[in-house]
């Protein structure tokens, strides 16, 4: 009897067995693509990825709101459903369950689970995911990060002061208050998606379709959670909070753009952010990438020579101090255990997709641009752009 309740449940479970099974699939397709980056590159990055792309910017893309909240709303509603239906079914048709019936309902719900996770894995794989497998941008640009010694350190900091300082001269009207939103160019996600666009196509990488960046709500939400944004791939559609402050905006936008466009490693997405932010036409988005490389360069001024760094962080004009101090103020609000387990989960997120570094790899963003500047200058003197 119990041997003919089974097959009766696996024979009327087709769909959700089809669904684990393609979760299945993604995962050894994963493992595979691992071995080959370059197959990776050549299949599914340059291949299967561009069509995902443009599909998703030419129709999620296209609504005037993001996608994320109707499809929030009705994946709660569908599980509601589902509860309620389940609940009325064991309360009126069955109320007491006996013998092997709990089985049964456990085999039930296990298969349910195991679908929806299937479906989950494999539609974040396929329309997304395996880009973390791709061939690492440095090899494609042929360039060779290395670590920077302390010398170059203090080098590199101050390059950054002195341009992340030019930079705030160049926007209009800012004094030495803090940056507000009247400073934000009109049309900023077109804007930053032209420039981050035209620095992929220098490198020879396709850029179809219109990756799209929105804000998200309610406001605190991402933050809590240590995240300055985050790219969803069933929606295409990257996500900074509402909340941050406007000097962080362009360059976060340009990041999670940078994501949407297929470069999932976040050391990489910074390191394309960052030149599309200083290559761009308007003066605050070129501010805010000098802005947060600066951050970056300083930090790692700190963990080699502590007093080194407050001294140059003495000597900032107030008008970057001020801003500094906004960001500071404004993610200060979220602190709590929310935000070391956001961090926690993020970390081991991203090592469970072959980034060893786990968070560290945003780091990777100075490694990246010292290489690039030198391969730019043929290995000699800094490029005065980057």
């Amino acid at each position: 009897m119990m041997k003919n309740e089974t097959k009766k449940i696996i024979s009327s479970s087709k769909t959700k067995i089809i669904l684990i099974g393609l979760g299945i699939f993604a995962l050894l397709l994963r493992f595979l693509f691992s071995l080959n980056p370059q197959l990776t590159e050549n299949i599914y990055s340059k291949g299967i990825f561009q069509v995902v792309r443009f599909f998703l910017d030419y129709t999620f893309g296209l609504l005037p709101f993001p996608v994320i909240y109707p499809a929030a709303g009705l994946f709660v509603l569908f599980l509601l459903c589902k509860i309620i239906k389940k609940t009325t079914a064991q309360t009126v048709l069955n109320p007491s369950p006996r013998g092997g019936a709990w089985r049964m309902r456990l085999l039930k719900s296990v298969l349910t689970l195991g679908a929806f996770f299937g479906a989950l894995v494999f539609f974040f794989y396929f329309l997304w995911g395996f880009n973390y497998q791709r061939l690492p941008i440095e090899t494609h640009l042929d360039i060779k990060p290395v670590p920077l010694d302390i010398t170059a350190i203090r080098k590199e900091a101050g390059k950054a002061f002195q341009a992340t300082s030019a930079a705030r001269q160049e926007i209009r009207g800012a004094g030495q208050a803090a940056l507000g939103p009247g400073s934000l160019p009109k049309n900023l996600e077109n804007k930053i998606r032209g420039s981050l666009k035209k620095v992929l196509e220098s490198m020879t990488y396709p850029t179809p379709g219109r990756v799209r960046a929105r804000k998200f709500k309610p406001a605190g939400l991402l933050m809590s959670f240590a995240v300055s944004g985050v790219y969803f791939p069933y929606t295409g559609a990257g996500y900074i909070p509402a909340d941050i402050t406007v000097s962080e905006i362009p360059f976060c936008m340009a990041h999670e753009m940078a994501h949407g466009f297929g470069f999932a490693e976040e050391g990489t997405a910074n390191f394309l952010a960052y030149l599309a932010c200083i290559t761009a036409d308007d003066p605050l988005i070129r501010y805010s990438g000098r802005l947060e490389y600066f951050f970056h360069i300083s930090a790692e001024l700190y963990r080699a020579a502590a007093g080194e760094y407050r001294d140059l962080i003495k000597k900032l004009p107030p008008g970057i101090q001020a801003d500094r101090r906004a960001i500071y103020r404004n993610w200060a609000q979220y602190r709590g255990w929310l935000m070391k387990v956001g961090e926690k989960v993020n970390d081991a997120y991203l090592k469970s997709q072959g980034i060893r570094e786990g968070i560290k790899s945003y780091n990777r963003l100075i490694v990246l641009i010292a290489a690039f500047r030198a391969s730019a200058s043929g290995g000699g003197a800094a490029h005065p752009t980057y």
